[in-house]
């Protein structure tokens, strides 16, 4: 996109600044990764390093405790971040995503459309790599609009677990937290490449401007 080009512009994504991060780089002029973890804001760093990138920084922190104002002309968040906390937190999180932009900010972020995740849901997966399995066991809540996955790993025979929440939101949920949060939205695709959003979407993005 054009309009990222020469932008300050923060990455906000958790476990994810390695893959994204360094990617956009090249296309803005200052590129700031957030990322809750630190194996993965030194993956993040050395990634960096072997991109002979100069203009990208990490740091660790988590993004539901963001307090800049003013900062970034552009934000992403990116591989489904929104949703992964409660609905406070994600309607507060939009709020400070808000605060830490110039005031002709532009957010873009993906989320999983609960319009279409719900056709074909699938309760149990198992995942098998080089003898080792991910166990994921979910069930949906429609009063909530909550997936729980009751996640297991079982690496060299020991069982881990990592049990986690998710909130699915529709568009117009979407739109209506966006608007509270001072945002208008100003494009919605079906995936990241921009291909136009239609009702089979399983995900959408977003592109928002800050109204105030």
């Amino acid at each position: 996109d054009d309009d990222l080009l020469g932008a300050e512009l923060p990455a906000f994504n958790e476990g994810i600044s390695q893959r994204h991060a360094n990617r956009i780089a090249p296309f803005a002029r200052h590129v700031l990764g957030l990322d809750i973890s630190a194996d993965f804001i030194n993956l993040a760093q050395q990634g960096a390093r072997e991109r002979g990138l100069v203009n990208v920084t990490f740091i660790e922190e988590d993004i539901r405790q963001l307090t800049r104002e003013n900062a970034f002309d552009c934000a992403v968040m990116l591989s489904t971040v929104f949703g992964l906390f409660s609905d406070r937190e994600n309607e507060e999180l939009l709020a400070r995503v808000n605060r830490a932009m110039t005031p002709s900010g532009r957010l873009c972020f993906d989320f999983v459309n609960r319009d279409t995740a719900l056709v074909d849901f699938q309760a149990d997966w198992v995942f098998e790599k080089e003898g080792n399995y991910l166990l994921d066991r979910c069930s949906f809540d429609g009063r909530t609009g909550r997936i729980t996955n009751r996640r297991l790993y079982m690496r060299n025979g020991a069982v881990t677990a990592a049990p986690f929440t998710f909130r699915f939101y529709n568009y117009t949920e979407a739109a209506n937290l966006l608007a509270a949060a001072h945002f208008t939205i100003v494009g919605a695709f079906s995936g990241w490449d921009a291909s136009p959003l239609h009702y089979k979407a399983k995900k959408i993005v977003v592109i928002a401007d800050k109204t105030c």
